[in-house]
Order: C-alpha cells, then sequence, then structure tokens
C-alpha cells in the first residue's frame, strides 16, 4: 500500500471498471461496453475472457448479444474480480481484506458514468 492507497494493475482497474459498468439482468453490447469504459473492442474481449473462465460474466451471443454479471452484484466481491488477475502470485494482504467488499458496495460508493447509445 502506498500512503493508505491500494495500488492496482492495469488489468485489475480495467477489470473493476467492466464489472461495474455490466448488470446482472441487462446485456451489454461490446460497442457499448467498449465505448463505456474506453477500451478497445480486442483488449476488452481478452479481459472479458479471463471474467467468463471464472464465472465472474457471462456471454450472449447473436446480434444482440453481449455480457452482462452472471450474478447478483451483491455476490460478487471485489476480490474475486482482482484474483481473476493474479491468480499466478499469492494474494496480496489487501486483495484478502477486500473478500467482505461486494461489486454492489463498490457500485454503490462510485459514480460509473454510463455511456450515452
Amino acid at each position: 500500500m502506498n500512503g493508505g492507497q491500494v495500488m492496482l494493475t492495469s488489468k485489475q482497474n480495467n477489470a473493476l471498471k467492466i464489472m461495474m459498468a455490466l448488470n446482472e439482468d441487462e446485456i451489454t453490447t461490446v460497442r457499448d461496453l467498449s465505448s463505456s469504459v474506453s477500451l478497445s473492442v480486442s483488449y476488452l474481449e481478452s479481459m472479458v475472457a479471463v471474467l467468463r473462465n471464472e464465472g465472474l460474466v457471462k456471454g450472449t451471443a447473436g446480434m444482440y448479444g453481449g455480457y452482462s454479471l452472471s450474478r447478483s452484484p451483491s455476490s460478487i466481491t471485489v476480490a474475486d474480480i482482482l484474483i481473476a488477475f493474479i491468480k499466478a502470485t499469492p494474494p496480496h494482504p489487501v486483495t484478502k481484506a477486500l473478500t467482505s467488499v461486494s461489486l454492489r458496495d463498490l457500485q454503490d460508493s462510485i459514480q460509473f458514468p454510463k455511456s450515452q447509445a
């Protein structure tokens, strides 16, 4: 930690942005998601692949396809998201502390701009 701040990798930061932009009950198209989080489609797809493999995001194919949360944001912890991108290294103590912080808690505490379609 640096002065009380949690230092995240760019992938972890982007993963949090992606997860906060998604909804459990609504499919977000790749194009809208890419615009919302300001990431290229190819990079976004690589990030979402990791989140899908961890069971955090589900994809829907087809013309109206896209991504949504695989379950309630209340049941997804911030640690679930961060750990998906540090599987090869032991969890940092800060990551362990975040196991009690749900995605819903994070969404409620941070204003994240929605995409203007």
